[in-house]
C-alpha cells in the first residue's frame, strides 16, 4: 500500500472515531443546554462547538462594524462556495485574536482582512478573497473541525493557522480530565486561582490537533502556514503589564505562560516544515501592540499583517502562475 493511501485510511479512521465521540457526547449530554453558547451570535455546531450566526456582530459592545457573513464566518466579505476561476483563496484559522474579538476590532482592522488587502496590492488584477474561520474560544481542535466540515468545500489555496493562547486551556488538568469541558472551545471561567503549575499533556493535544490540520490541508491540496502567535506575555514583562494578562483564565501564572508559549513554538518547529512557519513573535512583548494578553490593537494588527502577508506573497509569486 502506498504512503498516500496509508495517510488517507488513517485520516478516515480518525474522522470515524471523532464522529463516534460526538454521538456519545450527544447521548450523554443531549438534554443539557450547551455551556459554551453564551452569546446571541453563537449557534451550536457539531464539529466545532459553535459557529457564528449570520448577520451583524453588533451585539458585541455595541459595535455595528463587526459582521458575520451568510456562511457564519466573522469579519469576512460575502463570497461563494464555488471558487471563481483564477481566484486565490486564503483561509485563516485561529481564536479570538484572529477573529478580532476580545476587546474587539472592526472587520477591516482585523489582521486577516489586512493581510488580504496587502496581498491584493501585491497582485493587482488578480482576484483574491479570504475566509476568517476563527472565533473566540476556538482551539486547534475547533479549527480542525471547522476546516474539515465547512471550509474545505470553499477550496482554499492557502490555510494560515494562528493559535497559542487558546491552547493554554489544555494545560490545566481539570480541562484535560473533564469530559464536559471538552465541549467548550478551550475557554475556562475567569477568576480562577493562579498558581505556577501547568499540565504538559497539553502539548501532545496541540501536536495531535496540528497533525490533523496538516493532514487535512494535504488532502484538499492547500498550502499550510502555521504562525507562532504573538503575545504580550514574554519574559521580563513588568508587573504592571502582567496585570493586563488574564492568567486567571487558565489557572497558572506569568512565568508558566511564558514557558507554555515557548513549548508551543517548539512543537510548531518540530511538526511543520521551516518554510511553512511564520514567526510573528517579533510583535510580542510590545505593550502598544496589545489590548491585553494577546488581542492586538489596530497598530498591532497591522504589524501582524505585515509579517504574515510577506510570507504569503512570496509563496504566491513562486507557486500561483496566472491562469
Amino acid at each position: 500500500m502506498d504512503k498516500n493511501k496509508t495517510h488517507i485510511i488513517r485520516f478516515l479512521a480518525i474522522c470515524a472515531a471523532l464522529s463516534l465521540w460526538t454521538i456519545a457526547c450527544r447521548l450523554m449530554f443531549g438534554g443539557q443546554a450547551p455551556a459554551y453558547i453564551t452569546e446571541k451570535w453563537q449557534v451550536p455546531d457539531a464539529f466545532s462547538a459553535f459557529s457564528g450566526r449570520p448577520g451583524e456582530y453588533g451585539v458585541y459592545k455595541g459595535r455595528l462594524d463587526k459582521t458575520i457573513n451568510r456562511y457564519g464566518f466573522i469579519s469576512t466579505p460575502d463570497l461563494t462556495v464555488a471558487k471563481p476561476d483564477g481566484t486565490i483563496r486564503i483561509a485563516f484559522l485561529g481564536g479570538s485574536s484572529t477573529a478580532g474579538t476580545g476587546p474587539g476590532l472592526a472587520d477591516r482592522d482585523t489582521w486577516p482582512w489586512r493581510v488580504t488587502e496587502m496581498v491584493k496590492a501585491a497582485f493587482p488584477g488578480r482576484h483574491i478573497d479570504f475566509i476568517n474561520g476563527a472565533l473566540p474560544k476556538y482551539t486547534t481542535f475547533e479549527s480542525y473541525g471547522r476546516l474539515w466540515s465547512r471550509i474545505r468545500f470553499f477550496k482554499p489555496d492557502i490555510i494560515c493557522v494562528y493559535h497559542g493562547w487558546s491552547e493554554m486551556g489544555y494545560f490545566t488538568a481539570d480541562k484535560i480530565d473533564s469530559i464536559t469541558s471538552w465541549r467548550d472551545g478551550g475557554g475556562m471561567p475567569a477568576g480562577r486561582p493562579v498558581s505556577k503549575a501547568l499540565d504538559k499533556r497539553g502539548l501532545e493535544i496541540f501536536r495531535g490537533n496540528l497533525d490533523l490540520i496538516k493532514m487535512a490541508a494535504g488532502l484538499i491540496g492547500a498550502k499550510l502556514f502555521v504562525c507562532k502567535e504573538a503575545t504580550l506575555a514574554v519574559g521580563g514583562l513588568s508587573p504592571a503589564e502582567q496585570k493586563r494578562c488574564r492568567y486567571d483564565y487558565h489557572g497558572f501564572g506569568h512565568e508558566a505562560h511564558v514557558a507554555a508559549f515557548k513549548d508551543i513554538y517548539a512543537v510548531i518547529d518540530r511538526e511543520i516544515d521551516p518554510g511553512s512557519v511564520i514567526d510573528v513573535t517579533p510583535v510580542s512583548g510590545v505593550p502598544g501592540y496589545f489590548m491585553d494578553h494577546v488581542h492586538p490593537t489596530v497598530q498591532g494588527s497591522g504589524k501582524i499583517a505585515e509579517i504574515v502577508s510577506k510570507k504569503i506573497i512570496s509563496w504566491i509569486h513562486l507557486n500561483c502562475k496566472r491562469r
